[in-house]
């Protein structure tokens, strides 16, 4: 960068011009010098049909990440400049993309001490992330395939939480105080779901993969909905949803345009 402007916001265009969807796996603080570091992807993965990027997935979950990167991705290190006046680009080795790196086992140490701090706690709207790897062992390649492999992908927003199994998907939603049954108003295809609630769409778009009509189920249970999907093919999905145009516009509004970006367009 030889403009003169400074680097945080030159990395504020680039980001806004590209679309790219960013991990902060270590946040700067006093602590660790204020340095940070962070995954940069295309946020665009899903519409592309991008493959897994294991290597940047295998850092993720090495640093207590849960997050499955696709595509192309950028591992970047930079420190936090006196008084927040910009940040310096900091090189990172090979070693440094090691799981036993010092940066990486302070990332599963705040993970571990984070888990261990709301341990038996309901916190609501907090979804940590599970510490996979204890911050003094050193993982194999086999160790990280076998973590990828049954890592159980989900999501949750303002709207609905899903979980899945290699056989189902799970979504569940609250409802309005005061909604029935009655209220409720589900259609669901072979590779399309529509949920309303009250007048209000929760869910509509195209699934990820087909479902068998016959045992799609759903139930209310203690002001809450859960709909029960039956996948035609056993597999993980990396994500349930892709927005209609109506839900699209919506979940901008619910979720933030941030948040929304770093899902790639789907949920």
């Amino acid at each position: 960068n030889d403009s003169g402007i400074p680097d945080n916001v030159t990395n504020w265009h680039f980001n806004a011009s590209f679309g790219l969807g960013n991990i902060e796996l270590m946040e700067p603080k006093e602590e660790n010098n204020w340095t940070g570091v962070v995954v940069y992807f295309d946020d665009r993965w899903a519409t592309r049909g991008l493959p897994i990027n294991e290597r940047a997935t295998d850092i993720c979950f090495a640093a207590g990440d849960n997050t499955a990167v696709y595509g192309d991705a950028f591992l970047s290190r930079f420190q936090m400049l006196n008084r927040g006046n910009g940040i310096m680009r900091k090189d990172l080795t090979f070693k440094d993309c090691n799981s036993d790196a010092k940066w990486i086992r302070m990332c599963r140490e705040r993970t571990r001490k984070h888990l261990q701090s709301i341990k038996g706690k309901a916190l609501p709207g907090d979804v940590p992330v599970r510490n996979r790897l204890p911050p003094n062992m050193k993982f194999t390649k086999q160790n990280f395939k076998q973590f990828r492999d049954t890592e159980e992908v989900g999501g949750y927003n303002e709207r609905f939480n899903w979980t899945q199994t290699s056989t189902y998907a799970t979504v569940t939603m609250k409802l309005p105080p005061g909604a029935t049954k009655k209220d409720v108003n589900i259609d669901v295809d072979t590779q399309h779901v529509k949920v309303t609630i009250a007048g209000k769409l929760l869910i509509e778009g195209q699934l990820y993969s087909r479902v068998y009509l016959d045992s799609a189920v759903w139930c209310i249970e203690s002001g809450e909905l859960s709909l029960n999907l039956d996948k035609c093919k056993h597999e993980k999905w990396p994500w349930l949803v892709r927005p209609s145009q109506a839900m699209y516009k919506q979940a901008r509004i619910d979720e933030g345009e941030a948040r929304f970006r770093r899902s790639g367009g789907v949920i």
